[in-house]
């Protein structure tokens, strides 16, 4: 078992890579990686680039999904993985399916969690209420307007962050804790930047169909996806996707669902 400040790896078997999406870091992953550990598979987490220790704050453009799922096929290569099933939550899911479009011959399987494909999610921007879910993603573009709002150095947009999120589904102590490590170094503003990449990002990032079996995790209640881009993703898969809905879940699948997450990959990567 590896254990650093910014990557977690333990078990054997299988790899499995878990990315985490906003407001999130490596942790979030630990229940179900307990889960997927018992079950006989190698789980990885790691933070990401701008949620890292000791961040650096770059350049938009270094935050696209192409450069974000370079870093996971980089980790792959140190770690001498050959292939892995590749997992992400909310954001990390748009990362996920990047390292599928890039690498398919790394990508066991993809795992989408909490969000659909790319171009999924732009089809149901313009053909249900998905836009009015994520006009969050408008407000980031702005540095200056997000970090007045939200910044976790403040006490008082400390605590806006911390009831924008509970109000959607965090416990307000598990928001209040992600919050306190988005506060250290420049990760608050490295997240941002993974929203202020998405201009920047290619047209085949976005409208390349999947070509590695997929799977997508829903929850009924989720109050940022809604089901009309779940329902499209498999348009965007030309191997086998299959889709569950978990009827009394939110958003936050690893956070509170993870056993009921941990059966459906152990089903369906044969563990």
């Amino acid at each position: 078992m590896a254990n650093d400040r910014d990557l977690i790896d333990r078990g054997v078997g299988a790899a499995i890579v878990c990315l985490h999406g906003f407001p999130q870091n490596m942790h979030v992953w630990d229940e179900l990686g307990d889960h997927l550990v018992d079950a006989g598979f190698r789980v990885i987490a790691p933070n990401q680039r701008g949620y890292k220790s000791n961040s650096v704050l770059e350049g938009r453009r270094q935050y696209t999904s192409a450069c974000l799922a370079a870093d996971i096929v980089a980790l792959l290569d140190e770690l001498d993985i050959p292939a892995a099933c590749i997992v992400g939550h909310d954001l990390g899911a748009t990362v996920a399916w990047e390292v599928a479009r890039l690498a398919p011959e790394r990508v066991t399987r993809v795992v989408s969690m909490s969000a659909p494909h790319p171009a999924a999610f732009l089809q149901a921007c313009i053909s249900s209420t998905q836009l009015l879910r994520a006009w969050y993603v408008i407000g980031a573009q702005s540095l200056t307007l997000a970090a007045a709002l939200f910044s976790p150095r403040k006490l008082s947009s400390a605590r806006r962050l911390v009831a924008f999120l509970s109000a959607r589904g965090l416990k307000k102590a598990d928001a209040a804790e992600y919050a306190d490590y988005l506060s250290g170094d420049r990760r608050f503003e490295g997240a941002l930047r993974w929203y202020q990449a998405m201009p920047f990002s290619s047209l085949r990032s976005t409208w390349t169909k999947a070509t590695v079996p997929a799977t997508v995790i829903w929850g009924i209640c989720d109050p940022f996806t809604n089901g009309r881009s779940i329902d499209l993703t498999a348009r965007w898969t030309l191997a086998k996707c299959s889709t569950h809905r978990l009827p009394d879940a939110g958003h936050w699948l690893p956070d509170y669902n993870a056993e009921s997450v941990a059966k459906i990959l152990v089903r369906e990567l044969g563990g």
